[in-house]
């Protein structure tokens, strides 16, 4: 029921908000309890998750990588890299861009 994979423009629109969040010093859970109230089922499931796995301490990646029938997977891969390198908000803007 929720395997529609993100679409382009939706992907864009999310490391922009997303990206932009962070940047700006927002909290990571309240920027995901934000997106995890917009959007089609299948993406507000997907924000969910995230959230969730967040609140247990987890990697985004590590949830976008358990939900990669949703997320792109170069977007589980740059997040990783983000994730790793402390600059998390800088690869979503440039994934904003990219998409």
């Amino acid at each position: 029921m929720f395997s529609k994979r993100m679409t382009l423009s939706s992907a864009a629109a999310f490391c922009h908000r997303f990206g932009t969040g962070l940047k700006a010093g927002a909290d990571l859970l309240r920027l995901l309890g934000s997106e995890a109230s917009q959007g089609p089922p299948s993406q507000r499931h997907a924000m969910r998750m995230l959230s969730e796995g967040a609140k247990r301490g987890e990697q985004l990646s590590t949830v976008m990588e358990e939900q990669k029938s949703f997320f792109p997977p170069l977007m589980t891969a740059m997040t990783r890299v983000g994730e790793a390198t402390g600059r998390l908000e800088r690869v979503l803007l440039t994934l904003a861009e990219h998409y």
